[in-house]
């Protein structure tokens, strides 16, 4: 059995576009993390059993008091040159805290500044090496021991450490902060703005049914958005878990748009199978509500992994029907769902231990899946407008030349009339 492989140019081009964009995101995490000047890496640790275990590590269990923890130790040589050294740890998640000979030298407190689970941190830490030169006189080493913690359970990481001057890392700290918290701000305003323009236009009834399903998605973006600065605003710890319990309503919302601007037809009025979906899919956020279920273990164990596996049936979707119709819009879907579907992988790659180096992919691809959406949304918004003008213009001329038929029809029934009556009074005067 031969396999036919009918590719065009169209093809060719698209499969090298996305190629290109997700070989590129593959390299972009490193290059964000890529410390080029340090004087020292720590690459392992001694851990509570006397075993060297290497870093970067993450831990993703539960101890019976629901608190995930990673603990050891490790040796570092005292500074040579009187300039400062600072740690510069590219990435922790949960409550990090180090002591250097007994002395705590950093210390977070998930429970004073809450993340949520995922979350993850950098740090640049001061180190009083001088305070700790006059405890150790005797050796040219000091022992740095660590604990991460993270006591609402799931996931506990910590990264390498570097040793090194403050200004070795002054521009990756920049890059981080220009990328992870400019660049997310903005795409929160973006999609504030997005969503505002769409629950106007359906208020005032501009846009009907059709408009719900964006602006559920919109919202499920926003706030999930939202709830990455926690660091930020107090009070929103747990939007992003809120949010991400309504992954699964929102997977099936995307299946069902991504089928309707596939049959162009935002119109299509809902079936009985589909309002069973979404209350099946609502009942857990009903029972979440109540606390009956925590809402980790929720996100951990459902809404995470349906995430996981709607985005890969989207992607698959939407490239086979471009494959097939080579429509540009389809296209464009494929792309978006593929690289949205690459990052989530990668991000649950980096929380389960399988990568080491983490970025937040979905900060970058999220948008991206946004715009496509918008401009989905809005090519089949505005070609059913110009059909509708289309279709007034053809009625318009249509009843313009009824308008013409009946007036030469009412000429010829006036004129038969006229000659009939005539006709009538010539007979009456003649009889």
């Amino acid at each position: 059995m031969k396999l036919k492989l009918n590719l065009s140019w169209t093809h060719i081009a698209f499969l090298f576009i996305l190629a290109l964009i997700i070989f590129s995101m593959f390299l972009f995490p490193g290059y964000l993390y890529n410390v080029k000047k340090y004087d020292q890496m720590v690459s392992s640790y001694i851990d509570k059993n006397g075993a060297e275990v290497s870093l970067p590590t993450t831990h993703f269990t539960k101890d019976s008091k629901h608190t995930v923890s990673i603990r050891g130790e490790f040796s570092t040589l005292f500074p040579t040159e009187d300039r400062p050294h600072i740690f510069y740890i590219p990435f922790y998640v949960g409550s990090l805290k180090l002591l250097a000979n007994e002395v705590v030298i950093y210390d977070f407190s998930a429970k004073e500044s809450p993340q949520h689970i995922m979350s993850t941190r950098n740090a640049f830490i001061e180190v009083p090496w001088a305070k700790l030169r006059e405890l150790n006189d005797r050796s040219d080493t000091i022992r740095v021991s660590f604990q991460v913690e993270n006591d609402r359970g799931g996931l506990a990481a910590i990264s390498s450490i570097y040793v090194g001057q403050p200004s070795d890392f002054e521009q990756l700290q920049f890059l981080h902060y220009l990328y992870f918290e400019v660049f997310r701000l903005g795409m929160l305003g973006a999609d504030f703005v997005l969503l505002f323009l769409l629950l106007y236009a359906l208020i005032a009834r501009s846009l009907g049914f059709e408009a719900v399903p964006p602006l559920i998605i919109l919202m499920f973006f926003f706030i999930f958005g939202i709830g990455k600065f926690s660091n930020i605003i107090s009070g929103v710890v747990l939007l992003g878990q809120v949010s991400l319990s309504f992954a699964p309503l929102v997977i099936l919302i995307i299946l069902k748009l991504f089928t309707d601007i596939k049959s162009k037809d935002l119109e299509r009025n809902l079936k009985r199978e589909d309002i069973l979906a979404v209350i099946l899919t609502l009942l857990p956020n009903i029972v979440l509500a109540f606390g009956a279920i925590d809402i980790l273990d929720y996100n951990m164990f459902v809404s995470v992994p349906i995430l996981l596996l709607g985005t890969l049936t989207l992607s698959f979707l939407s490239i086979v029907s471009f494959a097939k119709s080579q429509r540009l819009d389809m296209g464009l879907w494929a792309i978006a769902s593929t690289i949205t579907c690459y990052a989530i992988f990668y991000d649950a790659g980096f929380r389960f231990g399988f990568i080491s180096v983490p970025v937040n992919m979905s900060t970058f691809s999220f948008p991206i899946f946004i715009i496509i959406i918008a401009i989905s949304f809005i090519e089949i918004t505005l070609s059913k407008k110009v059909d509708l003008v289309t279709a007034n213009d053809i009625m318009k001329k249509a009843l313009d030349i009824q308008d013409l038929t009946l007036k030469k029809e009412f000429r010829i029934s006036a004129a038969l009339q006229k000659k009939n009556a005539s006709a009538e009074e010539k007979e009456r005067l003649t009889n």
